[in-house]
């Protein structure tokens, strides 16, 4: 990369770009790593795109990483729009389109499975893009990030950008630690401003809605709001929710529409796009109705009547025409695709979503409302964190049409106004590793690395990174309170035996330190390399590992990559999937990737022929929790059976109405569980060959239809 090569991308460009982009742009043309942090909207999308136009110009391939389909198939759009069909491709285990392309956009995972299945893919690498890195917090996938950081070849620079989070410094000084010289850029400077309000219904003004600034001009809590709301404390409270339709009709007197409204669940997602589009605000005009109606049918034209009729297309097209939308996880495909295009043309003014709406999908809007600033984790209901906070209302504030975005906070009986001014001042959280070893991770390492260099690797993540930190720091407390312990045992002596207090702080001094030792030794026994051994001991025991070495059963769970990887092998192993037909295969295979929402228990399927193996599985599911006990290993989780009748009826050629009643939402979730379920039986074809014939014949049976993953872009 060249100088002249960064000052024929900057041309190209139709504005001056700020500082922070030159910055990082020009560490990419000087061939280093960056870390970027920086508000949404701030602009780090043009600092990608400088990567990829340096990185082609290098004659070297570009790979950029996202951590969900969705904004994978946006950003293939994306680039296709500004490089050409023929030089752009896409990978998300659903799609593989032009695979050999020089500029390939990806999910996280398969980067992760290519680097350890040491692909020719790779060849000729010159950049990899780590979009939305903070991702690498999530306690589910978070992982994957790291392994990338750790893994990949130390010669290939990472452009990794992220929302703002508060340790930036800690989080680049391990990526510097891994790979060499990087360069970290921080922009805290918001384009467009931000102002967050809160609004609620005043009883003794007629219900009227009212809101109000959070902050005062000098940036400190607005006490006028703080006095009023502890003034309505008691029995009879004057200050109430506003309803949905309410807080649209305000937005809009306002001028503060397009929105988007975050709900905090599917059913409230949906619930409030129909109350907003029941409440006749008229939100569109004749014109715009018309349009709606031939962008709806372009975006569902593969979809058959019945299948339609399943999804409650007639209503939900209805409410689209009146201006309103919901937008979550359980929508299928081809609805989200269409609320999406809607609200980008200004169509749709009110998109109820929940959370998922802010992980990098470019849906700007001038306002964003918070329903609660509590959501269900799905054991209990907790306030949301800071970086929460900035992630959603991120969203607010158009670039270039905006002058300032707005955030909304309605009135809760159970949040205090104090606490709300406290989360939206905060800001951001720090970055945290999730990294967590598994028996994939374990077999992949054995495979790659001797051990010495395998325990050196998992000591250098970002998760052991943390855990130094923090030993260090305690470390260093207890020989703080060792000083205080002397200093107050000599003024004991000093003062003699009539002075309780020298005496009484030497005693707490001691109990601290007895704590601090507990509390060193504790996190000294659990470390990752240490988890990483107990998981190492329990395949030596089941055979797939002869010490530092694969055995056949542990070299195809190397190309495993599922939550349930070692059970699945298990069942592969001990035949407890041989002998099945394609549509009873993918039913078996569903029980490895489904997991019911919110802790709902599933019935045992009424298809025998499954629940049949599915004893086997359970058994050997039994055997193997036991085993990972005696060796200090989080229990693998139960089978969740609640979609075996779902897909062996999809696979024996169901349609959507044999398998669910009209209007029912379930089908969105049903889609994505589908995609699921063949994402795994792709890996169970490449890794176990003599089920390479019937995982080929069950994904053809569910590749169909509402599911066909050639859809997705």
């Amino acid at each position: 990369m060249t100088d002249a090569a960064l000052e024929r991308f900057l041309g190209s460009v139709p504005f001056d770009p700020d500082p922070f982009q030159l910055e990082a742009l020009d560490a990419i043309a000087e061939g280093r790593s960056v870390v970027v942090t920086a508000p949404t909207g701030a602009g780090k999308t043009l600092i990608a795109d400088g990567a990829v136009a340096l990185t082609l110009e290098a004659g070297a391939r570009a790979f950029y990483t996202t951590p969900i389909k969705a904004l994978s198939n946006q950003k293939y759009h994306d680039l296709v729009a500004i490089h050409g069909r023929d030089d752009v491709g896409l990978l998300t285990g659903d799609n593989v389109i032009n695979g050999d392309a020089p500029v390939i956009v990806m999910t996280t995972e398969v980067l992760r499975n290519m680097i350890y299945e040491s692909s020719a893919a790779l060849a000729n690498l010159g950049t990899v893009i780590l979009d939305e890195v903070h991702y690498l917090a999530d306690r589910h996938r978070g992982s994957v990030w790291e392994e990338i950081i750790i893994h990949l070849d130390g010669t290939v620079p990472l452009v990794c950008l992220s929302a703002t989070i508060a340790n930036p410094e800690e989080f680049t000084e391990w990526v510097r630690a891994r790979r060499g010289e990087v360069d970290l850029v921080i922009e805290s400077y918001r384009p467009v401003p931000l102002t967050s309000t809160y609004m609620w219904r005043d009883r003794n003004h007629g219900n009227a809605v009212a809101m109000a600034p959070v902050f005062d001009r000098s940036g400190r809590t607005n006490q006028r709001v703080s006095n009023l709301m502890q003034r309505s404390r008691g029995r009879h409270r004057r200050f109430s929710t506003p309803r949905r339709p309410e807080v649209v009709e305000a937005l809009q007197l306002d001028g503060l529409l397009p929105a988007i409204y975050f709900v905090f669940s599917r059913k409230g997602c949906d619930a409030t796009a129909e109350a907003v589009a029941a409440a006749g605000l008229g939100l569109t005009t004749a014109e715009e109705r018309s349009t709606i109606r031939a962008i709806v049918e372009r975006h569902v034209s593969h979809l058959s009547d019945d299948d339609l009729t399943v999804l409650g297309f007639d209503r939900w097209r209805s409410v689209l025409e009146r201006g309103a939308a919901a937008h979550h996880a359980g929508m299928v495909p081809a609805f989200k695709e269409t609320v999406e295009e809607l609200f980008l043309r200004g169509l749709v003014k009110v998109v109820a979503a929940t959370e998922t709406l802010a992980l990098g999908i470019n849906m700007p809007a001038r306002t964003v409302v918070l329903e609660s600033l509590s959501k269900f984790n799905g054991e209990t209901h907790e306030l949301l964190a800071p970086s929460d906070y900035t992630q959603l209302t991120g969203r607010a504030g158009r670039r270039g049409i905006d002058d300032h975005g707005t955030a909304v906070v309605l009135h809760s009986s159970y949040v205090p106004f104090d606490r709300v001014s406290g989360i939206a001042a905060a800001g951001a959280n720090p970055l945290r590793s999730s990294f967590a070893p598994t028996y994939n991770m374990t077999v992949n390492l054995i495979a790659r690395y001797d051990e010495a260099r395998a325990h050196e690797l998992l000591a250098a993540s970002f998760a052991n990174f943390g855990e130094r930190h923090r030993r260090e720091r305690l470390s260093d407390n207890l020989e703080d309170r060792r000083r205080d312990l002397a200093t107050f045992e000599a003024a004991a002596r000093d003062a003699g035996p009539d002075d309780v207090e020298w005496v009484e702080r030497a005693r707490r001094a001691e109990r601290d330190i007895r704590r601090l030792q507990r509390r060193i030794a504790r996190e000294s026994r659990h470390t990752i390399v240490s988890d990483f051994d107990n998981l190492h001991r329990v395949l030596d025991e089941l055979a797939y590992t002869d010490r530092w070495s694969l055995l056949g059963p542990g070299r195809s769970l190397r190309r495993l990559y599922n939550e349930l990887d070692l059970l699945l092998a298990e069942s592969f192993r001990l035949g407890l999937l041989d002998g099945l037909d394609a549509a009873t295969f993918a039913a078996v295979i569903s029980v490895f990737t489904y997991e019911a929402r919110g802790g709902e228990v599933s019935s045992w399927p009424a298809n025998r022929a499954a629940g049949d193996r599915l004893d086997g599985i359970t058994s050997r599911w039994e055997e193997l929790v036991a085993i990972e006990a005696n060796h200090g290993v989080e229990p693998t989780r139960e089978l969740d059976p609640g979609l075996v009748d779902m897909i062996s009826g999809w696979a024996t050629g169901l349609d959507l109405e044999d398998i669910f009643e009209s209007d029912d939402v379930r089908a969105g979730d049903f889609v994505r569980a589908a995609r699921q379920v063949l994402d795994l039986l792709r890996q169970v074809r490449d890794a176990y060959p003599r089920f390479g014939g019937v995982a080929s014949a069950a994904i053809e049976r569910i590749d169909r239809g509402i599911v066909d993953t050639g859809r997705s872009v």
